[in-house]
């Protein structure tokens, strides 16, 4: 079991040295936060997170993209058993971004409980944002 373990590692080590990452390729910020609490845990590259209200937040970048063509992922949970919930980037219903929820300094994130349709705030929210 032991050398199996040592061969996992150092499988995972040569594969995260292979290759080069281009600028496009890298990850251009990342968050860890408690929307109950209005808390940052961890992050890189987010000066802040602004509470505009029961499961919406805006993102707010320490150093902006170069522009608002960005990738982001993401997923949000209620660790009280309520973990129906769906992160998001737009406006609840209509499906898709209006143009102001992805900026070069900023993104909005959206917490939605499917039970009820509605914005929920979410104990445990994480994202990641790729691009230039």
């Amino acid at each position: 079991m032991l050398r199996v373990n040592r061969i996992l590692c150092n499988i995972l080590a040569t594969a995260l040295e292979f290759g080069t990452i281009t600028t496009g390729g890298t990850v251009g910020a990342w968050l860890n936060y408690d929307g109950d609490a209005n808390s940052i845990r961890d992050s890189y590259n987010i000066s802040s997170v602004t509470d505009n209200g029961s499961g919406d937040y805006t993102a707010n970048f320490t150093n902006s993209c170069a522009n608002n063509d960005y990738s982001v992922a993401g997923m949000a949970s209620y660790q009280s058993g309520t973990n129906k919930h769906l992160l998001m980037v737009g406006n609840v219903g209509s499906g898709y971004v209006d143009g102001t929820d992805m900026t070069t300094s900023a993104c909005k994130l959206r917490t939605q409980y499917l039970n009820t349709d509605g914005l929920q705030d979410s104990e445990l929210v994480t994202a990641i944002w790729f691009g230039d």
